[in-house]
Parts: C-alpha cells; structure tokens; sequence
C-alpha cells in the first residue's frame, strides 16, 4: 500500500497512528507530498487533491481520513479500533470534528484573509472548539480511559496534539487539565512518537 501524507497534516497523522496501533505500517510506503501545490501524482489518484490518500494493494485510491482508518481497521482482525461502535463513533466525531474545526482556522488565517481572527467565522470556529474541549473536560472520566487506545480515543488525542501545535492561544493545559493529563497518556505510545512530524 502507499499513503501520501505530509508532516503536519493531523489526518495524516491519525491514519499513520491506527497503521501502526494495527502492526501494518511496514506495508505501507509513505509518499510525502504537499496538498497546497497540487501534484500531479497525488490529483492523478485523488482529483479533490488531499491528504492522506491511501492506495489500496489493488491499486485503489481511498482518500476520506474516516474511510481510510475504517480500512485499515479491517485489514487485519488483531487489536480491534472499534469495540463498540456507538462509543467509538460518539467519541471519532469529537476527535475529527475538532480536527476539522482546527484544520479550517488554521487554512483561513494562511490563505483566506489578512485578518481572519476577527471574522465572523474565526470567531464561531474558536467557540467550537472551546465548547467541545469543554465537554470532553467535564466528561473526561466518563468518556477517555488512561491509555484505552482505540479509535475515538486516539482522534481526540491527535486533535488536542494539533491544536497545540496550531493554535497556541488557546491554553490547553490551563483550561482543560483532566483532558491534557488523560492525553499525556496516550502521546508516550510508539505511535505518536513516530508520528510527530512538525509538531
């Protein structure tokens, strides 16, 4: 298989931390690209041009982070990402919904508007993710184990990591400490020290 990817690309990431939570990423050649300069090689797989796109062993392009990760999940049948799916699926909403949200303000700030911290948009983006991560605070011991590693939680843990990363004004480890100590847990794991990149 072969996954193009770029080093600060949370989706990326996620995707290369379930491969190697699943024991797979030795089948997968990384092909490093960048999605802003539209590539041949990547638009010749994936026309909408983002990254991660996943090329199949049968040579078939998939390139949603959420069917991508699905993918991989069934490859092979050990360490299951997905013990409940009502759970799980709850808890990958938060994670890719947050990265989302990130993802958008971050790319409006680069390309869209000299002055996108005081849009309308910028400003309904940054309540989300306050709103969310409040959430996530408030529920942390009903909702995030220390350690569980399963697909929801691992989302949430790549989202707070790019949100630090990306968007510094917002005090993680001040506002949401039970949320940052339960991921603290997750980022001494193989798979996120591999997959730092840029961060």
């Amino acid at each position: 298989m072969k996954l193009f990817l770029n080093t600060t690309s949370p989706y990326a990431r996620l995707v290369r931390i379930i491969a190697i939570e699943k024991g797979i990423e030795s089948h997968i050649q990384l092909v490093w690209s960048d999605p802003w300069e539209n590539e041949p090689k990547l638009l010749s797989f994936n026309p909408i041009g983002k990254v991660p796109t996943l090329i199949t062993q049968e040579g078939t392009p998939i390139f949603e982070t959420l069917l991508i990760v699905h993918y991989l999940n069934d490859c092979v049948p050990n360490n299951e990402l997905i013990p409940s799916k009502a759970q799980a699926y709850h808890l990958i909403g938060h994670g890719l919904g947050l990265i989302d949200t990130a993802f958008a303000l971050v790319s409006s700030r680069r390309f869209d508007h000299p002055n996108a911290k005081d849009t309308f948009l910028d400003k309904r983006r940054i309540t989300a993710l306050q709103r969310t991560l409040h959430q996530l605070e408030i529920n942390a011991e009903q909702l995030l184990q220390p350690g569980r590693a399963k697909m929801g939680e691992l989302a949430i843990a790549v989202a707070i990591d790019y949100i630090r990363f990306r968007l510094n004004e917002i005090d993680l480890d001040t506002l949401y400490p039970r949320l940052c100590l339960w991921q603290k847990t997750l980022l001494s794991r193989p798979s996120f020290q591999t997959t730092r990149g840029g961060y």
